[in-house]
């Protein structure tokens, strides 16, 4: 297992956002991939990463929002509407629907993709000098455990304060490398689809609670839940399934 101490984050980016997208940034990205590629790091020419996110968030109820809800909840959903306080387009903005709906379909495309890689393949790195496709997942799992935990403390406060995630002490103490691949795949997978299932029901009243992460600048409960797909979909890409 290599030493993840010798690796460097861009430190304007790290942890600060909904994905903790903080993760695999070395040093001479800028330099050695190209600014396109930079920029998708999250460290541009300034330093800072920053990610424009889809107006599609922010628009009315999508095609199929319905249809995803009922296979998701089943009919309960809509015969206990008042007793959950779920509503397609009152309590809860219809982007917090569409946005669980883009989740669940990332998790259903990548999970059967995740379960074909062999032990063997996610041992080796999947960047040179960068962490194995077991690391990055359970990278991942790490980002759904700690924004969990943001999104519901959020959903329960006037603002949120909550530590900053040690991405390389996360790895080394849990000993990812050595954890079963077919074991994390499942708790990804499964961990996803009830977030999906949180982000689903974040009230609309609440999309603005102010957000502070460890030492890094404000953001909003949207803005988490918004750049938690953002930071999946990133690493899904390196693991090799963008």
């Amino acid at each position: 297992m290599r030493d993840c101490e010798s690796f460097t984050v861009c430190d304007d980016w790290a942890g600060a956002g909904g994905g903790d997208w903080d993760c695999r940034v070395r040093d001479d990205a800028g330099a050695g991939a190209g600014e396109a590629e930079a920029d998708r790091a999250g460290c541009g020419a300034g330093g800072a990463g920053v990610f424009a996110v889809s107006d599609a968030y922010r628009e009315g109820c999508a095609d199929g929002v319905v249809r995803v809800l009922r296979e998701f909840t089943g009919d309960y959903f809509f015969d206990h509407s008042d007793d959950t306080g779920l509503d397609v387009c009152g309590a809860q903005e219809a982007g917090v629907i569409e946005l669980s709906q883009k989740l669940l379909a990332a998790i259903d495309a990548a999970e059967p993709r995740l379960r074909a890689v062999s032990e063997a393949e996610c041992l080796v790195p999947a960047l040179p000098g960068g962490w194995s496709r077991k690391q990055l997942l359970g990278h991942l799992i790490d980002s759904a455990s700690n924004n969990h935990q943001r999104f519901v403390r959020a959903m329960l406060a006037d603002a949120l304060e909550f530590p900053r995630y040690d991405q390389d002490g996360n790895v080394r103490v849990q000993a990812v490398q050595e954890a079963e691949w077919l074991l994390l795949v499942s708790l990804w997978a499964s961990y996803n689809r009830f977030l999906a299932h949180v982000i689903a029901r974040i009230p609309t009243d609440k999309l603005e609670t102010v957000c502070r992460i460890g030492p890094y600048e404000p953001v909003t409960l949207r803005y988490l839940a918004e750049d938690y797909l953002v930071h999946l979909e990133h690493h899904l890409g390196q693991i090799g399934l963008g």
